[in-house]
């Protein structure tokens, strides 16, 4: 029930996010690679990921967009990883947390860390349909 309230509790947060069709900042495609099998290259890439969004110069609303984006594909990536990986998951969205200016969004993202602390992954993503990004 805790997993299921965590859930709808992120939903609601990030729902004033704009559409996730929207050019990535980041390297999708550099995050993907390294997350695929857990692991420390995981928390680099999101970790770079984090910087570029950081340094791609947009305003608290686009910054906060595409750590929802970058959360959502780390989210995705979760599902399919090894348990024993979920604590690099965690650790990799908790530092986007950290990167949000929206106190919602960082409130609904430390939950996921503790969902993913617990080795329990959402069935679902609050973040919406992350293959809409481009990664151009």
């Amino acid at each position: 029930m805790k997993t299921f309230l965590s859930a709808i509790a992120v939903i609601a947060a990030l729902q004033a996010t704009p559409s996730l069709a929207q050019d990535a900042v980041f390297d999708a495609a550099a995050v993907t690679a390294a997350c695929q099998g857990g692991g420390d290259s995981c928390l680099a890439a999101v970790q770079a990921a984090v910087a570029a969004i950081e340094a791609s110069g947009g305003d608290a609303t686009a910054l906060n967009s595409q750590l929802g984006a970058l959360a959502g594909l780390l989210l995705e990536l979760a599902r399919t990883a090894p348990a024993a990986t979920l604590a690099v998951f965690a650790q990799a969205m908790g530092t986007i947390s950290d990167a949000s200016t929206d106190p919602a969004q960082k409130a609904a993202l430390t939950s996921l860390v503790s969902d993913l602390n617990s080795g329990t992954v959402p069935a679902t993503s609050p973040f919406g349909a992350v293959d809409g990004l481009s990664t151009n």
